[in-house]
């Protein structure tokens, strides 16, 4: 205590001794009385702290509070005291000790504390005045300019009135006058022209502007548009031939940089002979031979001079060469080293620790002494710095790839395809670690959206198409008849049908929905080893691609519009996906999972889904050769199925358990619709052969009408229900009654076991249970002969026919790039999937015509329809379908680019894989201008002879004329029409209910709001005052979902927002597997790990 009054003695004068209630004042706390303490007027100085009393700061009044008696001005403020006591503003740890009845200001220093008060309110005051008057003067000078403006244009319309009485009494007009008046042969005074209309450069333009806007007529806004264009063209045109003529883009202007190597090569490789008969090609590959050997003696001369090796080097890299042949060019000096090509830097570059002063222990005695030797060793270590070897062109040319993929990205409009990837890692001789082995893969890519907007790919809009649309009707399945598809006869008639190609394709039917033909840019991405075939794959498939293309979820900007300047809440996107069946399925699936689990964008609310059109055509043609493949071995007695007519042509037997590849069915397929069109046509003209035909048919609009009538006759679905009908009760009753007489044999056979089981004593449970053996059941009957009406052969020849050309159809749909064709075979698809039994597909189908009946706004429908097929080479009738873009990429991948030997890993296909589109154009552009022409694709076969002979067939089993009474063999069961079978399917079945009912589901899961959702929701809203405990509170009418336990529902009031959102909040269960038809696959055991 001593301690700490000498501590505030020191302060303080010699002549005012601590107050004895000083010790005990520890709180700070300033008194507003007449008696304040003395530390007002005390200032200790921090740079002397042993310095005496100093002036009064000039900043501590404000800090005082009331002082003395003296009345407080009006104009002054309240001063406030500081928390914690004046002296801990000043620095001091306790307030002094004072006398309690010390006046701390003077009369003198209260006056000037008035006088300074008043100096700043007079300021203020001052201040405003100012402003004040500034803002008269502006009213003042708009009204000015508003009377100058009326005066002057009161003026003007004097002037123009006089002017145009002067020019009418001459019968002149407004043009004649500007035209004398800004003629350039025409010369006024002071420049006139120049200084009082085009140096008010402002008025000019305001001019022109009002002569294109829309208060003048059409006719004018025309005249001045045609003369703006015709100006520009004759710049344009001015500037092009300036750039012509300065030569800068002429290639024979080029500088050669060593003339007089090229003469020496030239004269050392060019004879007398060769000088006077060579023509103009040879010297050009002369040339080109003496540029290449210059090039490799520029290598040798510097490693720097590498840039035409290293394309030789990327071109053998793109037409899958060996190792070895790197190193035969390379020692040749044709091409770059093998490593010099893939070399990949590793990712951190581990640098050695080394110690400035080294030491080392000695063990037995424990001290430590240096090695000067191990010093030196070290230190030339550090000064020897290894050499940085610069990446490799394939890994540099792999980054590129990368970075654009991840521009295409960051804009947002664009659509990504993935599929699934199987290597087979193969190894010489296995060993313990190191055998054969397969692993599965995913390799993805993206496509720039073709005519896409980003204002119709709001996830809003597709939020509310969910919600708000109408459940799948059987009216939206519209089935159109299909064409007779003259193109078949044009393409595979012969020679002379060539004459009415151009005919042809004016004739073909083209809807609004067709693609403009353009280029697509693809851009692979490096393949994943994340294996997509179940929904957790699918996740890790679309996280990886995500972190490839810097696309974090977790930022707010994830796959927002991107706007000018951009803004947080700016409206999101959808991203598209697009795959086979299974892909999309499983994705949907995951929509279903982690609806009111996760967030929008990791449920993928955000996320439309295309599908695979190519896979469609594959089940299309299995299903069909399934359906029509037809017996065998019944040879002439089924000559209308496949089966027969792959015999015929001396194909590999076909094993329905075992479906052959997709190619081998379709060309089995394709090539007997054409030889079926071309039979019918020499039957609904009564010809005897093709060439006949040419002779006597002439005229397009007969060959058109004979079309019409292949299909009328001969893919007649009707006409085959009207024969199915004269056999149907016949077959019906036979049925009956074989049923009838089975169920007699069945159970006298099973009174038999019951008395031969008595007679062994056995027990009563065996005896009721002896009908489940195998001795009580009673041998299969044999089939019965079918009914002898009407004829089954041209019954399923007609189904055949018709199922072929819908088929073609589609493929002639998606070569020319119609997608409003490929809808309606999309249609038809939904009903013949369903009878063939692809209940998978015929989902698939559904979903995708509700999406684009119901669902999709206009915008995105318009964006699905153009983007679903690509067009990679930009040529005409060159569409091809996503996915088998993405199949391409795995073929390069998997047979041209591949690595051997220990290369042969995932980081190789990570690093091959976003060049594979690159090397191959590379490879292509190389063949073209060094290369023989050989062709950029393999030569169609010529299946004349293969026509021929199924003609031949059909002719001579007569199958498409009709016997009455021509029956198959009692095994063989007539073709179902698959069509009529599936839409009834969908009208009387309860696969379209099924569908209705799906969705209707997704769409309620969809409702519900995430629990981290919700509680960021009511962190930011307005608190809710609570109810008074008279009354209830006020709860709003809220649509709550079901839940298990009615007493865990509770309905929560939010605040007003932009989006109201009535919460419900209930225990969250996982969706049962049964629940969701969307997986396909019995594979929700993860659904715990999805959703975590």
């Amino acid at each position: 205590m001593e301690s700490d009054n000498e501590e505030h003695n020191r302060y303080l004068p010699p002549s005012d001794p601590p107050s004895e209630a000083s010790d005990n004042n520890t709180d700070g706390v300033v008194q507003t009385s007449d008696d304040i303490p003395l530390i007002g007027l005390v200032y200790h100085n921090a740079d002397n702290p042993l310095s005496p009393i100093h002036p009064f700061p000039p900043n501590l009044a404000s800090l005082s509070g009331r002082c003395r008696h003296h009345p407080r001005s009006s104009s002054l403020p309240i001063p406030m005291t500081p928390v914690g006591g004046i002296h801990h503003v000043l620095g001091l740890g306790h307030p002094p000790l004072l006398a309690p009845n010390f006046n701390l200001i003077t009369p003198w220093t209260q006056k000037r504390f008035n006088y300074e008060a008043g100096q700043r309110k007079w300021c203020e005051t001052l201040a405003c005045q100012k402003i004040e008057a500034k803002e008269v003067r502006e009213a003042k000078k708009v009204l000015w300019e508003e009377n100058e403006s009326m005066r002057m244009a009161l003026f003007l319309d004097q002037v123009a009135e006089m002017l145009e009485e002067k020019l009418s009494e001459r019968g002149y007009n407004l043009a004649d006058f500007l035209n004398h008046l800004f003629n350039p042969d025409r010369k006024f005074r002071y420049d006139w022209q120049w200084k009082s209309f085009f140096a008010h450069k402002a008025t000019v333009q305001r001019i022109f502007n009002y002569w294109t806007t829309s208060k003048y007529s059409q006719t004018v806004r025309t005249v001045v548009l045609d003369f703006a264009t015709s100006l520009v063209e004759k710049t344009v045109s001015r500037e092009s031939q300036s750039v012509t003529a300065s030569e800068m883009l002429q290639k024979r202007k080029k500088p050669t940089l060593a003339p007089r190597m090229f003469q020496i090569l030239d004269a050392f490789s060019t004879m007398s002979r060769q000088a006077r008969d060579m023509s103009a090609a040879w010297f050009k590959k002369k040339n080109l031979i003496a540029g290449s050997a210059v090039i490799g003696l520029l290598k040798g001369a510097s490693q720097h001079n590498s840039y035409v090796h290293a394309i030789n080097s990327t071109y053998l890299m793109a037409t899958g060469a060996q190792r070895q042949i790197f190193s035969v060019l390379g020692s040749m000096g044709i091409t770059m080293g093998y490593t010099s090509i893939i070399y990949q830097p590793p990712e951190q570059i581990k640098k050695p620790e080394t110690e400035s002063n080294p030491v080392v222990i000695d063990k037995e005695n424990n001290s430590s002494q240096e090695s000067d030797e191990e010093n030196a060793e070290a230190l030339s270590r550090v000064k020897k710095k290894r050499k940085k070897r610069s990446p490799g062109t394939l890994y540099e040319l792999s980054q590129a790839c990368c970075k654009t993929a991840r521009r295409v990205a960051s804009t947002g409009l664009f659509i990504t395809v993935y599929n699934n990837i199987n290597m087979m890692f193969r190894v010489a001789e296995q060993i313990v670690g190191c055998k054969n082995a397969q692993e599965n893969g995913t390799c993805a890519t993206i496509f720039p959206l073709w005519n896409a907007k980003p204002e119709d790919m709001l996830v809003d809009d597709l939020h509310n198409g969910i919600m708000n649309a109408p459940p799948l009707t059987i009216d939206d399945i519209q089935l159109n008849d299909a064409e007779a598809d003259q193109g078949i006869i044009i393409n595979h008639g012969g020679p002379g049908f060539n004459r009415w190609q151009a005919v042809m394709e004016k004739c073909q039917p083209v809807t609004g929905d067709t693609i403009e033909v353009h280029k697509t840019d693809v851009h692979p991405l490096p393949a994943f080893k994340v294996d997509e075939s179940s929904t957790v794959g699918n996740v890790e498939v679309n996280d990886c691609i995500d972190d490839e293309l810097r696309l974090d979820q977790d930022k707010p900007e994830y796959n927002r519009l991107r706007l000018s300047p951009p803004i947080r809440e700016a409206p999101p996107l959808q991203r598209l996906n697009a795959g086979d069946q299974l892909t999309i399925a499983r994705q949907c699936a995951l929509v279903t999972v982690r609806s009111g689990h996760k967030d929008a964008a990791r449920a993928y609310k955000g996320r439309g889904f295309l599908p695979g059109l190519f896979h469609g055509k594959m089940t299309d043609i299995h299903g069909l050769l399934e359906t029509h493949f037809g017996k065998p071995h019944a040879g002439n007695r089924s000559p209308g199925g496949l089966a027969y007519h792959n015999k015929c042509l001396d194909q590999l037997p076909i094993i329905l358990s075992s479906l052959p590849p997709f190619s081998t069915a379709r060309d089995l397929v394709m090539v007997s619709l054409y030889s079926r069109v071309l039979h019918c046509l020499l039957l609904v003209s009564s010809k005897a052969s093709l060439d006949e035909y040419l002779e006597t048919v002439t005229s397009w609009d007969m060959l058109h009408s004979h079309a019409v009538m292949i299909y009328q006759c001969y893919a007649n679905a009707d006409f085959v229900q009207e024969m199915w009908e004269r056999r149907i009760p016949e077959e019906m009753k036979r049925e009956a009654a074989q049923k009838a007489a089975q169920k007699v044999v069945h159970k006298a056979a099973k009174e038999a076991a019951k008395q031969a089981a008595k007679q062994l004593d056995e027990f009563v449970t065996e005896v009721e249970d002896v009908d489940t053996a195998e001795t009580t059941q009673p041998p299969k009957p044999p089939p019965l002969l079918h009914v002898k009406a009407s004829d089954m052969v041209f019954e399923n020849a007609q189904l055949l026919l018709r199922d072929q050309l819908v088929s073609r159809k589609f493929a002639d749909a998606v070569e020319c790039g119609d997608s409003g064709r490929i809808v309606l075979v999309l249609k038809i698809w939904a009903c013949s999937f369903c009878g063939h039994g692809r209940t998978k597909y015929a989902h698939e189908m559904l979903h995708i015509i509700h999406n684009l009946t119901h669902v999709w706004t206009k915008g995105l429908r318009n964006i699905i329809l153009q983007n679903w097929l690509l067009n990679p080479t930009g040529k005409k009738n060159a569409f091809i379908e996503i996915d088998l873009v993405q199949e391409h990429l795995n073929y390069w991948i998997k047979k041209i680019y591949k690595a051997d030997g220990d290369a042969h890993s995932w980081e190789w296909l990570a690093m091959v894989s976003p060049c594979v589109d690159v090397l191959r154009n590379l490879a292509g552009r190389m063949n073209d201008d060094l290369g023989s022409r050989q062709g950029k694709k393999h030569s169609s076969p010529d299946m004349k002879k293969d026509i021929n002979i199924l003609m031949a067939s059909l002719a001579k089993l007569e199958v498409y004329v009709e016997k009455e009474g021509r029956t198959l063999d009692p095994d063989e069961m007539p073709v179902p029409d698959v069509i009529s079978v599936g839409l009834a399917d969908l009208v009387h079945g309860s696969a379209l209910a099924d569908f209705n009912t799906q969705f209707h589901r997704n769409r309620e899961r969809r409702r519900l709001v995430p629990i981290s959702s919700l509680l960021n929701h009511l962190e930011t809203a307005d608190p809710i005052s609570p109810p008074s405990p008279m009354q209830p509170p006020q709860i709003t009418d809220a649509h709550s979902v079901p839940s298990p336990n009615p007493s865990r529902v509770m309905h929560v009031q939010l605040p007003v927002s932009p989006i109201p959102i009535e919460a419900v909040v209930h225990h969250v269960d996982l969706p049962d597997a049964a629940d969701s038809s969307d997986s396909d696959e019995d594979d929700f055991a993860d659904l715990d790990t999805i959703t975590r």
